[in-house]
């Protein structure tokens, strides 16, 4: 019984020497401290005789920088192309940078927002063209709204509604339609008397 506690006194100490000299053991590896940027790890081989080695990386900061790429829209949203350098297997002789592509992505509110040139932008605030000046069913028009889309004045249900297009915020927004039942009849996209 006296052995074993002189046994396990020893393999304390054998550890504290270790913790205290600074060396770490990495299965069955010793890291090595150096001044140079990559770490080097002394490995013994089966015939005994140690051999150092190179490790291409101890953490994700050694393989580089992110390369984050211009955003752009897609599919209605804000994406931002990122690559992300990463270590795999940190600290080791099978140490290797790699790179994830990690994209970031803002998603618009499609009831208020739309995408244009790689931002979310809200839709009230782009500007919006209508040739009849707002809401006038007794002039034929045509809207060009912030989201580029062209809305013509037209005569519906056998001339006697016209759908009259608007800008849904005056001078800005998107276009609108609004069915408006023609006290005589339409034609060519408004109402006129019979």
């Amino acid at each position: 019984m006296k052995d074993n506690r002189l046994y396990l006194i020893a393999a304390f100490a054998v550890i504290a020497l270790l913790v205290a000299s600074g060396c770490s053991r990495i299965t069955g590896q010793t890291v090595l401290d150096t001044a140079a940027d990559k770490t080097q790890v002394q490995t013994k081989q089966d015939s005994g005789a140690s051999e150092t080695q190179t490790v291409a990386c101890s953490r994700d900061l050694d393989c580089g920088k992110p390369l984050i790429g211009e955003t752009y829209c897609f599919q209605g949203n804000s994406l931002t192309p990122q690559n992300i350098p990463k270590c795999e297997y940190p600290g080791t002789i099978n140490s290797k940078c790699t790179i994830e592509q990690e994209d970031k992505m803002v998603l618009c509110n499609r009831e208020k927002e739309t995408c244009k040139s790689g931002a979310c932008v809200l839709i009230a605030t782009l500007p919006c063209v209508d040739t009849d000046g707002g809401k006038d069913e007794h002039e034929a028009g045509m809207v060009t709204d912030g989201l580029g889309k062209e809305y013509v004045d037209t005569c519906m249900d056998d001339d006697r509604f016209v759908y009259e297009r608007y800008c849904s915020h005056g001078r800005f927004g998107e276009g609108l339609t609004e069915e408006i039942w023609c006290e005589g009849k339409c034609s060519n996209g408004k109402c006129v008397s019979r």
